[in-house]
């Protein structure tokens, strides 16, 4: 039918929108999430509102460090499962310090 163009054209149904599976990576980077800071350690006192620290996986703990390989705290969270398989599968994650009294922002690069 030619004249006005159809509106329902250019529809995308939502059974045609991405999924995102187990496997899937993208599904890491919908990993973005705020907490509190568990278990302060002392590299905590050297950070400030604002920075961007590290996430080190040491057995089944998620390790929040600065510089690297200070250690600032842990992670406890219902994310932690998937951030470790995450990271496993070559994924980065960064940690934004929200406030000195340990909130923080946890998402995947």
């Amino acid at each position: 039918m030619k004249g006005k163009p159809d509106p329902y054209d250019s529809y995308t149904s939502p059974a045609s929108t991405p999924s995102f599976t187990r496997d899937n990576k993208d599904e890491c980077s919908l990993i973005d999430f705020i907490d509190k800071l568990k278990k302060i350690q002392a590299g905590f006192a050297s950070v400030s509102v604002g920075d961007e620290l590290d996430i080190r996986v040491e057995n089944i703990n998620v390790l929040v460090v600065y510089n690297g390989n200070t250690p600032c705290g842990n992670i406890v969270s219902s994310f932690n499962g998937k951030i470790i398989q995450c990271k496993r599968n070559g994924r980065t994650f960064r940690v934004k310090v929200l406030s000195k009294s340990g909130d923080i922002r946890v998402y995947c690069l």
